[in-house]
């Protein structure tokens, strides 16, 4: 039995440890319209960011402002990091640019 406390708490130690995916960050916004009201970009590219579940970079401090407005929920660019997929992106960041 003592066992199995010790894996159940090692168990919920990395999951509070681990960073939340973007695209779980994403899912808290009901709305594409929302999300991109939310974060000043058009609704195309809040679509597209939920899509891939990845935020570039360059939008992250007003990610971070903006779940902190709406759910009251710190997120750090460490965080964001962590649960950053580069591999969703494309090649090139010049889509994202305007």
């Amino acid at each position: 039995m003592r066992i199995d406390v010790v894996l159940i708490l090692c168990i919920i130690s990395r999951m509070i440890d681990e960073s939340p995916s973007h695209a779980a960050l994403l899912s808290l916004w009901k709305w594409h319209s929302q999300l991109a009201a939310d974060m000043d970009v058009p609704k195309w590219r809040a679509r597209q960011w939920r899509a891939r579940g990845s935020i570039p970079p360059k939008y992250w401090p007003r990610f971070i402002t903006a779940m902190r407005e709406r759910f009251g929920r710190e997120v750090s660019a460490d965080e964001l990091l962590a649960g950053y997929n580069d591999a969703a992106l494309p090649a090139s960041q010049d889509s994202e640019a305007a």
